[in-house]
């Protein structure tokens, strides 16, 4: 990256970390969100979604998650960001990742009982390559911080749902949140 694109840059967009706006606002919205002038790229994270977006002039690039997918696909994600004859290009790649590895470490007692719970909700989140504790938290926590259910039971109740319920659920907050 030239050196003056990388000042302009850290000076101008210093709070931007994640992609979650981008992912669902219309283009007057994200027009609105970039400001002037809009940069040629942004590069975005920790939301576990891959992206590549183009609003006006900005490509818009996020490369998910190296290990912890949310879109279910469960290889890891990396990207691949070029700057070209005056121009970016971006490159979403994935890779195998040994998930089985990892579920079967997560399986252990000793790891389940280290981590309370919420193990078990991040088990499904390796197991789906779909994001959990966001709808956990915003519909079973609440019970729980109001004393109607104890932590154990809201877990227990929130994976006796089946797959598709639970993106349904999902699919009905992310509306509700724009």
């Amino acid at each position: 990256m030239p050196r003056s694109i990388a000042r302009e840059w850290r000076r101008k967009y210093p709070s931007y970390s994640g992609a979650a706006p981008w992912l669902t606002r219309r283009d007057e919205k994200a027009f609105d969100m970039l400001g002037e002038p809009m940069p040629r790229v942004l590069c975005c994270g920790h939301t576990h979604l891959p992206l590549q977006r183009q609003i006006g002039p900005t490509r818009v690039f996020n490369v998910g998650s190296v290990g912890f997918p949310f879109d279910g696909d469960l290889r890891a994600a990396y990207g691949i960001l070029n700057w070209s004859e005056g121009k970016w290009s971006t490159e979403l790649r994935r890779v195998p990742y040994p998930v089985e590895t990892v579920l079967e470490s997560l399986a252990s007692p000793e790891f389940l009982e280290g981590l309370g719970p919420m193990a078990r909700i991040i088990q499904r989140e390796l197991e789906t390559a779909r994001p959990h504790l966001t709808l956990f938290t915003f519909t079973f926590l609440p019970r729980v911080r109001s004393g109607e259910l104890a932590i154990y039971e809201a877990v227990d109740e929130y994976l006796a749902h089946s797959q598709a319920e639970i993106e349904n659920l999902y699919m009905e907050l992310r509306q509700r949140l724009r």
